[in-house]
Parts: structure tokens; C-alpha cells; sequence
């Protein structure tokens, strides 16, 4: 059976250094009062690491369950998605500029000239702070695994990695992050690093994405809604080990076309051999690609087994 198109709304939150827009696209309809949810997913943070642009792309097409909205942001470095580079176009590392934990760094790490100094800086935040996303997934290259962020629930990071079939880590504490900030000014939300392969994703891993994004909101739409009883599910549990629902089948895709400039085919060759380092890989990401077509397909439903065993890493994110 065919889902109908979900509400899709599309607004700009702030602009760039060279003044390229900050789009932010609503998934959902709008649910006001005390049980609305919202999660959020940043595609491209660094201009080097693109291979998230598709995965947000495709939830465009998503259905979520009543009371969840997705706020889907493509490129929070619209300059350096554009440019190639990490950084902005004052070179700045936007995801070494919030303001927690800031310190002045040089290089391809450049902070700024002080904490939140950048525009996009400034423009996610006021996101962050007027949404209060739930929970929130930023996509960055090219360690392949899910970082275990502190201060984020354990069990929701355990089911995004299980379901798209990635390593879950620790990842070295760095300065001026983009979920330190959000863990120190939402302590009671979950927000976590999905760390992609290097190179783009192939279509299958890219539905793979896209339903570990569904687990996850499966599991926070369960833990909000309230009982016929009138009280809160939450009430029972902490706001760090939320009641998992199962999750259904809310997700539908456009066509296999789609993106079809940032998703190579699946092929049987062997995945792109995985970077010692996130900064000397090979940044072939995804070119932006256009809202998919609106058009209904069939449902995509997956469940993946985890593989990782436990390796001591010696990188930084």
C-alpha cells in the first residue's frame, strides 16, 4: 500500500558568509503542545564530507509517525559544500566554533576569532535553541561508525549503528563541537555523530540510512506519546533511556532516480577502504540535488544485525 506525500515545508534559517542560503526543510505536519516532537538531521557540515547529502535527501520522501517532525538541513557550510573545503570561506571549522569548550586553533581546525563568530554558527544554533530537537544526527566522513557521544542516550546511538550496520565508539572529547554545545544547552536531548565511510554511498547504504533514521524516530515518537490513561509514557523512564516503540512503516522513496548525481549504483565491489584519518581521504561526495519527486513508491522495511567488535581508535573524528 502507498503512503500519501507527508507535509513538506522549506524555509531559510540564516544565510553564509557569501551569503548562500541556510535551507531547512519541515517533514511532517506541525504538532503543538507538550508532545511534539522533533528530530533533526544535518547532512554536510564540512564541504569535504557530502556523502550525507543523499541520506537527507531521501527522508524528504519520508513519512513520520503522528506527532514527530524531521527538520532536515542539507548543508550547514553551504560556502564549503560549494568551494570543496572544510571550512567556510574564511576557513573557519564551523564544528570547532560553538561556544562550549571553544579554544582558539589554527589549520584546517580553525575556530574562528572566537567562539560562535560565523554566521552558520550562529544561524544553527538559534535553530537549536527555537525547535529543541529531541534528537539530533550530524553526518560527518569518513570513519565509518557511530560515535558514542556523552551525554546522548546509549540505546538510541545502539539503534541507529545496529540498524544501518555500523561500529559504534568513543570518539576523543574535541573543543568547539557542535554536540558538546547542544549537550551542555539540551541536556535532556540525544545528539550524536554518524561518521560515513570515505567516498559516496552506494543506493543500498543510503536506504540503510534512511531506516536507521526511521528506528530512531520509532523509538522517540514511543517514548512521547501519551497513555490512554492520561499520563506520559515517560513518566516510567528517564529522558536518557526513552520506551522504544517498534518501529512501522512510515517511510516511503521516490524513484530509484533520485539523487541520482550523488548515489552510485550498488555494485559487488569491495566497500572504499576506510581512512586512517577524516582530513587525507579521498572527498568525492554528492553534488546537491533537488527535492525528489513527490510521487509514492513502495515501502522499504529492513532490520539489520550488527557486526562490529569492540577496536581501540586512535583517530580523531
Amino acid at each position: 500500500m502507498l503512503a500519501d506525500a507527508p507535509p513538506i515545508h522549506a524555509q531559510v534559517i540564516g544565510h553564509s558568509v557569501r551569503h548562500r542560503a541556510l535551507r531547512l526543510v519541515r517533514v511532517g505536519a506541525e504538532t503543538p503542545g507538550a508532545h511534539a516532537v522533533r528530530v533533526l538531521v544535518v547532512g554536510c557540515v564540512h564541504g569535504t564530507e557530502r556523502a550525507g547529502l543523499p541520506v537527507v535527501q531521501a527522508l524528504r520522501r519520508a513519512t513520520p509517525p503522528a506527532g514527530v517532525q524531521l527538520l532536515l538541513l542539507d548543508a550547514a557550510n553551504p560556502d564549503g559544500c560549494a568551494r570543496g573545503t572544510r571550512g567556510n570561506a574564511r576557513g573557519v571549522d564551523l564544528n570547532r566554533n560553538f561556544p562550549w569548550g571553544w579554544r582558539r586553533q589554527g589549520g584546517i581546525y580553525a575556530s574562528g576569532s572566537g567562539p560562535a563568530s560565523e554566521p552558520e554558527t550562529k544561524a544553527i544554533m538559534s535553530l537549536i535553541r527555537r525547535e529543541r530537537p529531541r534528537v539530533t544526527i550530524w553526518f560527518h566522513q569518513h570513519m565509518d561508525l557511530v560515535d558514542r557521544t556523552r551525554g546522548s542516550d546509549p540505546a538510541i546511538i545502539a539503534r541507529y549503528a545496529r540498524t544501518a550496520r555500523m561500529r559504534v565508539r568513543t570518539l576523543p572529547r574535541l573543543p568547539g563541537t557542535a554536540t558538546r554545545w547542544q549537550e551542555h544547552v539540551r541536556p535532556s536531548s540525544t545528539a550524536f555523530v554518524v561518521e560515513l565511510p570515505a567516498g559516496t554511498l552506494s543506493r543500498a547504504a543510503v536506504r540503510r540510512h534512511v531506516a536507521a533514521v526511521q528506528a530512531v524516530v520509532g523509538a522517540v515518537a514511543g517514548a512521547s506519546a501519551p497513555s490512554t490513561t492520561g499520563a506520559s509514557t515517560r513518566s516510567a523512564v528517564s529522558p536518557r533511556q526513552p520506551r522504544f516503540a517498534k518501529p512501522g512503516p512510515w517511510l516511503t522513496f521516490a524513484s530509484p532516480g533520485m539523487c541520482r548525481r550523488g548515489v552510485r549504483p550498488a555494485t559487488s565491489s569491495a566497500r572504499p577502504k576506510r581512512s586512517s584519518s577524516p582530513d587525507d581521504a579521498d572527498h568525492t561526495g554528492p553534488a546537491a540535488c533537488s527535492i525528489a519527486s513527490r510521487t509514492s513508491s513502495e515501502n522499504s522495511r529492513r532490520t539489520w544485525r550488527s557486526t562490529s567488535k569492540p577496536v581501540q581508535l586512535t583517530t580523531k573524528s
